[in-house]
C-alpha cells in the first residue's frame, strides 16, 4: 500500500494543497514589491528593473497557483 493510500500518488497530484511554501512565497512577493519601489524611489533603476522581473514571476507562480 502507498503510504499516501488507497488513492497512491496520483490523488495527491491532482489536488491542490497550500502549504507553508505559499506562504513565504506571499511574503516574498510583498517584500520584493516595497524593495522595488524602494530602489526606484533611491534611484537604482537597473536593480529596480530586475527586482520587478522578479515579482513579476513570483506574482505569476502564485496566480498558477489560485493563492
Amino acid at each position: 500500500m502507498s503510504p499516501l493510500g488507497e488513492a497512491g500518488f496520483e490523488h495527491y497530484e491532482s489536488t491542490t494543497y497550500t502549504d507553508l511554501g505559499d506562504l513565504i512565497l506571499i511574503l516574498l512577493a510583498g517584500t520584493l514589491s516595497g524593495l522595488h519601489d524602494r530602489l526606484a524611489q533611491d534611484g537604482f533603476e537597473t536593480a529596480a528593473d530586475l527586482v520587478g522581473d522578479l515579482v513579476e514571476v513570483v506574482d505569476g507562480h502564485l496566480i498558477r497557483l489560485g493563492a
